[in-house]
């Protein structure tokens, strides 16, 4: 959180950084840019699972749909 420093913050800072959130120095200090880039990476991460579930259920309606249409004579 905001004010925390050291070796975590570092790591998070790498990882924020290697997920293209955050552009800042590898410092170990969590401020403003690492809390933005924290937001940031929890937005993207809430929007790529909306779109696994959304692709997932598309995937389950098309194979309802194939195996229905199959049964038509």
């Amino acid at each position: 959180q905001p004010g925390d420093r050291g070796l975590e913050v570092e790591r998070l800072q790498q990882s924020l950084k290697d997920a293209g959130v955050y552009k800042g120095p590898i410092d170990g200090n969590y401020d403003a840019d690492v809390k933005q880039a924290v937001e940031a990476g929890r937005e993207a991460l809430s929007l790529i699972t909306a779109w696994a579930v959304l692709a997932a259920v598309a995937r389950a309606e098309a194979r309802s749909w194939s195996s229905s249409a199959g049964d038509s004579p």
